[in-house]
């Protein structure tokens, strides 16, 4: 499924983790590639539903967003553990990489609970890229944490 608005791309997407579908939104401003990529991963319930319709009314009205992938994973309610959910992010991290055959972006991460210990460990400095964690993530500044300047 796609929806164009503005020159941007809305997909719906799932990769498998142990055995789960997991589904993500995956919202493209890359038209001529991209340069960054902001993903955000929360809970799914209700706390956190308006999470991606809010971040893509904050999109749809910015100017100057260009070279950048937007995901977006809601977390099944059954994966609680918090070393799962980074595994999880690990995982799906190496799904975008495979999935994009880019893995040379700027990363601006943001979560309900911090999901990225196990990549950043995993990951040497120089391939990780990460320009800036975002954790306690809500809908209130939502619009600040789409954009590189914060």
């Amino acid at each position: 499924m796609s929806t164009f608005l503005s020159a941007q791309t809305r997909t719906l997407n799932t990769f498998s983790f142990q055995e789960i579908d997991i589904s993500y939104s995956r919202i493209d401003y890359s038209k001529h590639g991209a340069l960054q990529y902001f993903v955000f991963m929360y809970s799914e319930n209700d706390q956190f539903d308006l999470i991606e319709q809010t971040a893509y009314d904050c999109l749809r009205k910015g100017d100057l967003i260009y070279h950048t992938l937007y995901f977006f994973i809601r977390v099944p309610e059954r994966i609680e553990d918090p070393y799962v959910k980074n595994q999880l992010f690990s995982e799906f991290m190496t799904h975008v990489k495979s999935e994009e055959k880019k893995s040379d972006v700027d990363l601006y991460l943001n979560f309900d609970k911090d999901a990225s210990l196990l990549y950043q460990a995993e990951h040497n400095e120089e391939e990780n890229r990460i320009k800036r964690v975002v954790i306690n993530l809500t809908t209130k500044y939502i619009c600040k944490n789409v954009t590189i300047n914060q």
